[in-house]
């Protein structure tokens, strides 16, 4: 009768700790940077600047499973916004992309 108890406690363990790994995985401060904005609105001016969003999915290790992820900044040319764009997905290793955009101008929330 206790083995049967412990079942379900191990199986909310796995879950849990599983939760937590992926997580943790995803807000690492390794993911690809995005300039702030406020630094460089002040440097080039808020008509010179380009923003940069990205929505998605990150491939775990298993390939079976996806935990979401996001990133956004400004950049000083759309050169290197694109640059970004591209470095979110290989950081995503394969996961589903939901959105990504680079424009010219920056939201006002963001200056």
């Amino acid at each position: 009768m206790k083995k049967i108890a412990l079942l379900p406690a191990a199986l909310a363990a796995l879950f849990v700790l599983s939760i937590e790994g992926a997580s943790a995985y995803v807000s690492r401060n390794d993911k690809p940077p995005a300039g702030d904005c406020r630094d460089i609105v002040a440097r080039y001016g808020a008509d010179q600047v380009w923003f940069g969003r990205y929505s998605g999915f990150m491939g775990l290790d298993d390939r079976a499973r996806e935990v979401p992820f996001s990133n956004q900044g400004c950049f000083p040319s759309e050169g290197a916004c694109r640059l970004w764009q591209n470095e979110n997905m290989t950081f995503t290793r394969g996961g589903s992309l939901g959105y990504t955009s680079c424009e010219p101008g920056v939201p006002s929330r963001y200056r």
